[in-house]
């Protein structure tokens, strides 16, 4: 039997004090100049460096937390590597060696590099707009904090809001940045265009009614009348009797739903009528309430309208031509004054004012 020396014995010792598996040290540790799992820009750069000693080093990346099974990236003596933070955000790094005596690839490294999405632009469906008016676009997502709007792809100076009233025709894009990276731009690269409407013009025709003139509009809805620069109230027919001489203009709203805006025309009034004789015409009672008697001399009447002072229609008959004396009901009719225009057979005009009282 041999002897065991005193060295022999305690070394055995030492042994049976370990546990049974001692995990030892990884022998490659991954590190950068950023913190794990930090938010960059994509612009900054990130510098993965693997630890040194050793002659070959191959570099991996994947796309899940493991250090197995990822894609060749980079393999010589370097130890340490350069990436854009923008282009490999979010993905996984590892690095293995050929050093027999490190077997083990190192730990994953991974960052994020704010990728944000490129800005949106929110507008109504309609782009196109009146002289005058405006359409309202957008940035259509939350989370920037920085916007610059541009009109034909040209810097609109002071348009640094998350909304612009857009008042000129023109494509119109947007750029917006983040609070986090407030250098990165981000392009909407496209936007909606908008068109400029042309309003329709908008004109008065005048008619003699001998002691009045009828005017009249082409075209339009919501009219106003206007009298020297004042508008009429009530006056919001397409034809109007006017009694005053002045200028008279109208504004109406035409089939694209633009505001048109007529010019003055200046207001004569004649007392002359067509064949050159004064149309016959006798009106009673005048003042009236429930009844309006109109009886016509020689000359037939073709037709009889009746006008409040607004220029509205409010009373009309016609025939081929009318009964030598014609009886109007007009007990509908609120008090006040009005203008009855009576036209003979053969175009003599007359304007008679009536009250209702």
């Amino acid at each position: 039997m041999k002897h065991l020396s005193i060295l022999s014995i305690l070394a055995g010792l030492m042994l049976m004090m370990l546990p049974p598996k001692m995990a030892l040290a990884q022998c490659i540790e991954l590190e950068a100049n950023v913190e794990m799992a930090e938010v960059l820009c994509s612009d900054d750069t990130v510098i993965l460096q693997a630890s040194s000693g050793y002659d070959n080093y191959r570099w991996y990346y994947g796309f899940s937390d493991s250090n197995e099974g990822g894609t060749l990236y980079y393999e010589g003596p370097e130890n340490t590597i350069e990436l854009a933070a923008g282009e490999w955000a979010v993905s996984y790094w590892y690095v293995e060696t050929d050093d027999p005596d490190c077997p083990e690839p190192s730990n994953t490294f991974w960052w994020d590099a704010w990728v944000f999405a490129p800005p949106a632009i929110s507008h109504d469906a309609e782009t196109s707009i009146c002289p005058g008016d405006s359409a309202l676009i957008s940035s259509a997502f939350p989370g920037p904090s920085f916007f610059q709007w541009y009109q034909d792809f040209q810097e609109i100076p002071g348009a640094n809001q998350s909304t612009h009233w857009v008042t000129e025709p023109g494509f119109y894009t947007l750029e917006v940045a983040y609070e986090q990276c407030p250098d990165i731009w981000l392009s909407s690269g496209v936007g909606p265009e908008f068109d400029m409407f042309t309003p329709q013009s908008l004109e008065i025709a005048q008619s003699d009614l001998g002691g009045a003139v009828e005017l009249s509009l082409n075209f339009g809805s919501e009219v106003q009348w206007f009298f020297n620069g004042d508008s009429i109230e009530g006056a919001n027919e397409l034809t109007y009797i006017a009694t005053e001489p002045g200028f008279y203009s109208a504004s109406a709203i035409d089939g694209n739903g633009c505001l048109s805006i007529s010019d003055e025309v200046e207001v004569l009034l004649l007392s002359t009528v067509a064949s050159g004789k004064k149309l016959e015409l006798e009106v009673f009672p005048n003042p009236f309430t429930e009844e309006l008697r109109v009886k016509a001399g020689s000359d037939k009447l073709r037709s009889i309208r009746l006008f409040d002072l607004s220029g509205r229609l409010v009373l009309q008959q016609a025939a081929q031509p009318l009964p030598a004396e014609l009886v109007l009901d007009v007990s509908e009719l609120h008090r006040g004054i009005y203008l009855m225009e009576s036209v003979s057979i053969r175009g003599q005009v007359r304007t008679v004012k009536v009250v209702k009282k």
